[in-house]
């Protein structure tokens, strides 16, 4: 890796953010990640079978041959990560899985004969199983799951079939068997690899592992690997970030995600058993995110989205360039598929410009399906201009742009009409070096890409003050 200098033009750059007071006081400022437009907070309980199967009905009529992402959620995890923010249960035990497994291949059947019934073959053109920790279930019930989706769809037909793994669960045995079952993607919870933070988070997997299990003959079994890593946790300083960063480098993981961990022990009481004194200041953390970002791009990453890095080679890299990046619960997507089926407890599915969610208590799930319902609670059904600022919020996020002309062309509005109190906000962040615009376009500048959240949440209806927004998390 080389070394960056003082002299550089492009640390320069970075250095200018760093200290702009703007750029830093926007950035503290939390907000949605708006995977989904409205955000849960804002749906609505009642939205169950009988809605989606309704709604999707009149869906797949209209859009027969939609392309689909479907999504597979497990639950289970060895043991609990103290920073973990996801939707788990702590389990070892054999037999819950494979009961767990038997509800999963039930409610494949049911979507199965939805579809039949309907007289339409799923388009479906990726996979992703994630949790939890899929590759916490066994690999004959993995392989169990994979049996069943292929009712639904030729697996060896998919654009991309990818797997969430934790490396102290995994040997390197596991990974020859998943590339037999399709799977061609593998994405590490990596979050840190300093072994004090690792200690204090309660997720000890040395450096040494992970490297261990990306040698060359499992890399060439895949297209690519996604590491998952966390700034703002216990005991991180700069210092010892920045050679998490290096150590990533040296493994040169395809692709890497960056978020910043949200600490909240009301809603994840398990949080509490990170003390308070540990957590790093938050004055340091536009600066370790702004490090990243720096040794990411200078080292040949693309930085796309808000918090999202890819080699030139990867095809994220490639819908970038052509603007064609999407957005879904799992984070970005290539573009190609924008409606989403998803399967196991607390899973969430995407019609159009509408949301369903799965229950979340396995006892409940398991009773739904017992009764040959899909075991769907709540959602939102899309409103008024919901789609509209959606996609608004999707273009900000993806590609840092909003087109206005095909916007207004589209949608057959007047932007500025529509979106008069907007604009007004739109202005004073374009004094303050975050955006500019025209009639044509609206787009954000180099500060702005590090505040993509703030220029998007200023067209959330459901955000009563957009510049001054309090709701916490992803």
């Amino acid at each position: 890796m080389q070394n960056i200098t003082v002299n550089d033009p492009e640390s320069k750059k970075f250095s200018n953010i760093k200290t702009n007071e703007t750029f830093r006081k926007h950035f503290l400022t939390p907000g949605p990640y708006y995977t989904n437009y409205p955000t849960h907070g804002h749906w609505k309980t009642g939205v169950n079978d009988e809605k989606w199967r309704d709604y999707a009905m009149k869906y797949f009529h209209q859009y027969p041959n939609a392309p689909l992402h479907l999504y597979l959620h497990v639950p289970f995890c060895a043991k609990i990560c103290y920073y973990c923010i996801c939707n788990v249960k702590i389990t070892n035990d054999r037999e819950k899985m494979v009961q767990f497994t038997d509800y999963v291949c039930k409610e494949i059947e049911l979507y199965k004969s939805f579809f039949l019934e309907l007289g339409v073959k799923p388009n479906i053109k990726e996979i992703h199983f994630g949790g939890g920790t899929p590759a916490h279930l066994p690999i004959d019930q993995i392989k169990r799951v994979v049996d069943a989706l292929n009712s639904l769809v030729d697996i060896s037909s998919l654009e991309e079939f990818a797997i969430e793994i934790d490396p102290r669960v995994m040997n390197k045995d596991h990974f020859y068997e998943y590339a037999k079952m399709g799977i061609d993607r593998i994405s590490f919870g990596v979050q840190d690899f300093n072994p004090e933070v690792q200690s204090v988070i309660n997720r000890v997997q040395p450096f040494e592992l992970v490297q261990s299990l990306m040698d060359l003959n499992i890399r060439k079994l895949f297209t690519g690997f996604n590491f998952d890593l966390l700034y703002g946790l216990p005991l991180q300083t700069p210092e010892r970030w920045k050679k998490t960063l290096d150590m990533v480098l040296t493994l040169s993981p395809e692709r890497i995600t960056l978020l910043k961990y949200a600490h909240v022990p009301d809603v994840k009481k398990h949080m509490k058993l990170i003390p308070l004194e540990h957590l790093p200041p938050t004055n340091i953390l536009p600066d370790m995110f702004i490090d990243a970002v720096e040794t990411f791009t200078k080292n040949g990453y693309e930085w796309f989205g808000i918090d999202n890095f890819a080699k030139p080679s990867d095809v994220m890299s490639k819908a970038k360039y052509e603007g064609k990046l999407g957005r879904n619960f799992g984070g970005y997507t290539t573009g190609n598929v924008s409606d989403m089926i998803s399967i196991g407890p607390t899973a969430t599915a995407t019609l159009g410009a509408s949301y369903f969610q799965n229950l979340y208590d396995l006892r409940d799930y398991y009773s739904s399906i017992d009764k040959s319902r899909l075991p769907i609670f709540r959602g939102h059904i899309h409103d008024g201009d919901d789609p509209l600022r959606r996609e608004i919020i999707f273009q900000i996020i993806c590609n840092r742009v909003i087109k206005i002309s095909e916007i207004e062309k589209k949608y057959k509005i007047n932007f500025h009409d529509i979106f008069e109190d907007e604009i007004n906000s739109l202005r004073e962040l374009e004094s303050q070096g975050v955006l500019y615009f025209n009639n044509e376009k609206i787009v954000l500048t180099e500060m702005g890409h590090f505040l993509t959240r703030n220029v998007a949440q200023i067209f959330d209806k459901y955000n009563v003050n957009p510049l001054e927004y309090k709701i916490t998390g992803p």
